[in-house]
Formats: structure tokens, sequence, C-alpha cells
């Protein structure tokens, strides 16, 4: 930075209660309740407002400049108005002039669409204020040599900048404040109860717009921002410099969320605290359990339940409190109104960065679990929330609306709460009706995401009120923003309920299996050698000495002779796992979510083009004219697949895809390569085979396929008829290579095209290993 810092108020741009609460102004809000901006600022500063960014989008740089000006008539006339930062937005001209007319005008501040921060500096005078707009580490680090504090947002989608980026959420918040060695003030659709929240993971302040300029009262508007600042307990800056709110992808070395659960028992380990700890471990927590509720439960029902008095509960969240910093709370049964009000007061006490609420009001069966008291506690309590995750009855209950039908009414009813509480609602679906059991995330400001999940008819449901909860508590405590957590955990819940049934504990209402996809990725790490040993012989003789004795089931495109029958027939077992697998059912079902689908397209776009280089390395080798006619022709295909990839679905994402190949796509675009350009040619059409052969057959399986199905254009192209030509005439080609081919090449073949094959199983999977 140039010069050194000259002005009284610029001599503490770094203090940590400058920024606490920082008025950007709107004449249009300001006029709309009555006031005018002067007026509006020497309200705040008079409740202690210590920075003012006068900002007037419309108005022309004269009228902007007498805008400044009033303000700083204003801080002059104001107490405390000396201790006042004076930043100007966008505007280096007006502030220049305001000062050249004499204004006190502590600094600028600039977003990411504005001249470069650098230049920006370069033009101020010394000890200038430089502030600077960003949404994410990568900008906050180009921006931290020049600027002396950071906008960072928005938060949440709001309408007082319509042209603003897609909203960061709490998590992202914390990533910028995590990864910046500046003072960072969040911005963008800001509540009160927001303010504690943001505070807690890393924020210097939040900068408020309509909620000081549009409130008939901007005095006890900001007294009241800043007594929830002052009210919340901020992480010292060496925790955020480890970045612990970072997102998983970016802090792989790091340590783990700590995340409470406080909530009742389940002995037979289905729901309450076990479930808790159990979905907190498998979404990448530390877990840590208050009991508030002894039961005596098992799959078919409560027997009893057993209260400790509230005095030991109290001993619990302090025994938690004093020794363990928090990431993320969750909350389950609090079965009392004394509970609830002990809790409530524990949480006001410490400001968890994350709470999540699951409201347990109202049974599956409808019976309520609540009296009348607690259920008003209950609703006082669920505005302390980051997000509240009922069912359908209890959203009515928390409501007092009958229970939403459809999802529609459902997410109406939760656009309708947030609105008034400022507090998120997961509406979860599972109860209604339809193909789909999505979950949607409803933000106070109207926005809204949602996640698909297949509906899945199986009786292992016990748990997933408490897994979902903790599962989201634990993502959002990693860093992760709200569109990214939930994903996540129904993605994760949808394959826990999938193979709930399989565990066989109890015979009512079973447990999900928390640990399906640990023990999935587990296998799917596994180092040793895909293709068993004694799979294919040393040397290949005879066509029986592969999977002898089998009879091979119908294909999509029927093998060209004995040698390639025998191929289909070993490679039953993983031409089975592809088809079982949950990314090819969701895909064919339409049930598969966007971003796992699109993780999937980019890295297709990726292998395409490594998978052309091995086809044309393919036709230069081919002994005859014909065969290598093919080959070239499958490897233009292959480009001009990968260039209408990037034409079609890849451009019409508003965020350009990542399209770098991953691991597993490098290892099976290189694997192909090699053997194109280095073994003998059969080995080589071996390993090509199973791309365009097990993509046939996929197709196939598909049937036919509505004209409303979210990924038909896609699976259509499975089902063409010149890519199921051209598969028929390379298998051709590969029962001809295989009949010439010595027994040892034969075999050195088979073992290539088995391996291809499991390569295929992992390139289908991979996107299921996110996260």
């Amino acid at each position: 930075m140039s010069g050194a810092k000259q002005d009284p108020v610029a001599d503490q741009p770094r203090d940590a209660d400058r920024w606490a609460v920082y008025l950007v102004t709107d004449a249009n809000q300001c006029a709309a309740s009555g006031r005018s901006v002067p007026d509006t600022v020497s309200a705040a500063v008079a409740a202690g407002v210590r920075a003012i960014q006068v900002r007037a989008k419309d108005a022309h740089g004269g009228g902007f400049l007498e805008e400044v000006l009033a303000v700083a008539d204003a801080l002059a006339a104001t107490p405390g108005g000396q201790d006042t930062a004076l930043i100007v937005n966008d505007r280096i001209d007006v502030a220049l002039a305001a000062r050249a007319a004499g204004a006190r005008v502590d600094g600028v501040h600039v977003g990411q669409s504005d001249l470069p921060a650098g230049r920006v500096r370069e033009m101020l005078w010394p000890g200038a204020i430089l502030g600077v707009s960003v949404g994410e580490p990568a900008e906050a680090a180009a921006a931290a040599p020049h600027a002396d504090y950071l906008g960072v947002g928005p938060v949440v989608d709001t309408a007082t900048k319509p042209d603003a980026r897609a909203s960061l959420g709490l998590g992202g918040v914390a990533a910028v404040c995590a990864a910046s060695p500046l003072p960072c003030v969040a911005i963008g659709g800001i509540d009160v109860a927001a303010t504690p929240r943001l505070r807690a993971v890393g924020a210097a302040g939040v900068a408020i717009v309509s909620g000081i300029c549009a409130h008939p009262d901007p005095g006890a508007a900001s007294t009241a921002y800043l007594d929830a600042w002052r009210s919340a307990k901020n992480r010292p800056p060496s925790a955020r410099a480890e970045g612990r709110s970072m997102p998983a992808s970016a802090r792989p070395h790091l340590r783990l969320p700590r995340v409470l659960s406080i909530a009742g028992t389940d002995p037979t380990g289905g729901a309450g605290t076990a479930a808790d700890l159990k979905s907190i471990t498998a979404a990448g927590g530390y877990g840590m359990a208050v009991v508030t509720s002894l039961v005596a439960q098992n799959t078919r029902g409560v027997r009893g339940v057993h209260l400790p008095p509230i005095a030991f509960l109290n001993e619990q969240l302090a025994a938690v409190s004093d020794d363990v910093e928090l990431d993320a709370v969750k909350t389950g049964m609090l079965a009392t109104a004394d509970i609830i009000a002990a809790v409530g007061a524990w949480l006001d006490a410490h400001a968890p960065a994350v709470l999540v609420v699951d409201p347990v009001m109202v049974a599956t069966s409808g019976d309520r679990l609540l009296d009348a008291d607690a259920e008003a506690a209950m609703r006082a309590f669920c505005r302390r929330a980051t997000v509240i995750t009922p069912n359908t009855d209890e959203l009515a209950v928390l409501t007092h609306q009958r229970p939403a039908t459809t999802q529609a009414e459902a997410i109406a009813q939760a656009r309708g709460w947030a609105q008034e509480t400022g507090t998120a609602v997961v509406v979860k679906t599972g109860h209604l009706h339809g193909p789909s059991a999505a979950n949607l995330w409803v933000g106070p400001h109207g926005e809204t995401h949602r996640v698909d999940a297949p509906r899945i008819e199986t009786t292992a449901t016990h748990g997933t009120g408490c897994s979902l909860a903790s599962a989201l508590a634990t993502r959002l405590g990693s860093g992760e923003s709200p569109a990214e957590a939930l994903g996540w955990a129904t993605r994760w819940l949808s394959e826990a309920i999938a193979n709930g049934a399989d565990q066989r504990v109890g015979s009512g209402h079973g447990p999900v299996d928390h640990a399906h996809r640990a023990r999935r990725l587990q296998r799917a790490a596994d180092p040793r050698p895909w293709t068993e040993a004694d799979a294919v012989p040393r040397q290949w003789h005879h066509p029986d000495d592969v999977a002898p004795g089998l009879t091979p089931d119908a294909a999509a495109c029927p093998p060209a002779g004995p040698w390639t029958s025998a191929l289909w027939r070993a490679a039953a077992p993983v031409r089975a796992r592809i088809a079982a697998s949950s990314f090819v059912t969701g895909l064919l079902r339409g049930t598969l979510d966007q971003e796992s689908f699109a993780f999937y397209l980019s890295q297709d776009a990726a292998y395409l083009t490594g998978y052309a280089r091995a086809l044309a390395a393919l036709a230069v080798r081919a002994p005859s004219a014909a065969q290598a006619a093919l080959w070239a022709s499958a490897s233009a295909h292959c480009e001009l697949g990968e260039a209408e990839l990037h034409r079609t679905w890849l451009a019409a994402h508003s965020e350009p895809l990542d399209v770098r190949s991953g691991p597993i796509t490098d290892g099976y675009v290189w694997f192909l390569i090699g053997h194109g350009l280095a073994s003998p040619y059969v080995v080589g059409v071996a390993a090509a085979l199973p791309c365009m052969w097990l993509y046939a057959q996929t197709g196939a399986d598909a049937g036919a396929v509505p004209h409303d199905h979210p990924y038909g254009a896609w699976i259509a192209t499975y089902q063409d008829p010149e890519a199921l030509a051209a598969t028929t005439d390379a298998l051709g080609v590969v029962e001809d290579a295989l009949e010439r081919a010595s027994a040892l090449e034969r075999a050195d073949a088979a073992r290539a095209f088995l391996t291809a094959c499991r390569h295929e199983a992992e390139f289908f999977d991979q996107a299921t290993r996110r996260g």
C-alpha cells in the first residue's frame, strides 16, 4: 500500500469494532422509510455504527458528489462522526472531488468489474482506505496486497443489488475469511439473526443496506445489529488462518468439523444420538453428543422415556463448550419446554456458526410428540437456527396450517416461515407422492435449492430425519454452501436408505445403512488387480477356456463369433455392476442429480479426446484399409462428439464446468493409448471395444425414453443406429483379430478387455465418489 495512514479514521481500519456494522446507504430505501440519507446516517452513527459507505447507483456524478458532501456534513455534526469511516462506492473521481471541496472522505470501495485494486491504490491519496468486493478466495488473494478490507458476498440473494453474483451462503463467506489476512465484511441480505453466525465463521463485520435504510427507526435497527454482533463469540485469527471453514476439497489436510448432537437416545442404534454420530462421521466430521432423554425404543416403537434432570443437561452442555470449539450443532428431540429453554439459553451464550434444528414434534404416524407449551417453545427455538429440517406435519405445526399434500404447498409454507423468521427451511418431500423424494432448501430471501432423489420402496427408514439433519450440519460446518451441503447429504442418505434392509436389523422399520458409502469407497480404493488370476489362462487356445460353461446373455450388439462370445460371458460380473450402479440407475430413471451428471459429462468430454487418440493409433496400425477406415471414422466421431458436448450441455451451464480430466479418466485414457500404440494390434482393439459395447448395452437397457426425461437426449446417443452399427463392425474386427492371434496374444487381449470393462465401471462410478 502506498504511503502511511494519515487520516484520523484511517489510522484504525483493522480494529475489530470498526467494521462490526457497516452501513451502505440507499437513497430510495431511506426515502421510502421517510428519512433522508444524512438523517439515516446520523441515526446509525449515534447508535454506534462506525463505517459508512455512500452508494448511489442511479445518481449522476454531480448528484453523487452532493450526497457525499451532505453525509460528510452529517458526520461532522453527529457525536461519534469524527471516528466514523466515510467510504465512497465505486467513484474515485467523486471521492477526490469531495476531498477537494474540504470534506473528510476516508476511502473508496470498488468491485470486481471496476478498475483493478492495484491501479485504484495508485490513484488514491496517502492513507486512504480501500475496500474491494470479492466472492471467492482467489479474488481475496488478488486484492490482499492493495486493499485494507474486503466486502464478501452476497451472503444470500438480495434485491438491493439485482446484478450480484450467486449467493455464497455461510460456508462461502467462511472460505473467504479463512483464506484472507484482511478484515472481511459480509454483505448481501443479512438480517439480525444471521449476524452472530457470520461473526462466528470469521467475518469482521456485516454490511447492511435495507436492514437499516428501509427501517422506520434506523437507530434502533443499528442497535439491534450491533447487539447481535457483540453477543457472538468470534473465532480467533489463528482459527481462521487454519481454514477450518474452507470447502473440503480445499482443505484435505485440515481438521474435521466438530459437530455436537443434542438429542435423545436409541439403544438399537437407528435414531437419536446413535444415528447422529454415525451420520456426522459419514459426512466427514467429529461427532459429540449431549443426551436430552433416554428412550427405550427399537424398530417397532417406543416403550418408555426417561428425562435426566435439567441440571445434568446443563452440565453436559458446559462440559462440551468449556473444552471444545464447535463448528456446528444439531438438535433433535427436546422433549419439554424446560429442556428447550435450557438448550436455547446455552445456544444464546455460545452462538454456534451453524445450527441445524430437527424439530421433533410429530411422529411419522402423525402423533404429536410435544404438549402445547413445548410446541410454542419449539416455534421460538427454531428462529435461532441456520436451517430447520421438519417433516411436512411438523412444518404445518410450525406455520399453524394444515399439512401440505403437494410439494408446492410445502414450499409455500416453508417460504412464508423463512421470510418471517430469517431461518432457512429444508422441505422434505419423502412423505408426499411422486417419483422423486426431493429435498429443497428454502431461504429467507426466496432462494431455493432443489436436490432430487429416487423414491425407494423400503421399510428401512428409521432415523432418516436425524441422519439428514446431522449430515447437513456437518457439511455446513465444513464450509460448504447450502446447495453443496444439501446435495451431499441427500445423495448419501438416499444410498443409505436403499441399502438399509440388507443390514437385517429388527423386525419393524429398520435403520438406514449409514456406512454403505464408506464401505463402497473402501472397496473402490482396493489396490489389488482387477482381474482374477484364474479368469484368463496364460495362453488362450480355445474359446471355452475363458468363462467356460456359461451361456452368454443377450446383448444389444451380439458377439461376432466364439471369441467375442467368450469375452461377453467373462464380462458378466462387471456388466452387472455397471447396470446396478447408483449412477446408471439414476441416469436411466431420470433421478440422477444435475451435479453428478454434469461432472460425468465433463469427464466424458475429456475422455473422448483421449479415446479418439487411441482409436487413431489403431487406424495407423490396422492390417487392412477397411479396418483403418473403421477406426479413423470412430476417432473422428469422438472428436465431433466432444465438440458437440461443449456446444450443447456444457455450454448451457451458467458457470463454466471444469473439463480437466480427473485421475480415473486419466488412468483409463492412458491405458487405452498405451495399448493402442505399444501392444500387439489384437490387444489394442480388445481394450478399445468395451467403451462401444457397454455403452450400447446401457442404451438398450434404458428402453423407450419418455419425451420429458431430463437426460433423454444423452441416452439417445447410446441408442444411435450409427453407433450400434460401428459397434457391430468393431466386434467383427476383434473377432477376426482374436482368431488370427497367437494363444499368448489372445490371452493378453482378453485381460486387456476385462480390465477396460472395469475401467468403464470406474468411469461411471466416479461421479458418486465426489466429496
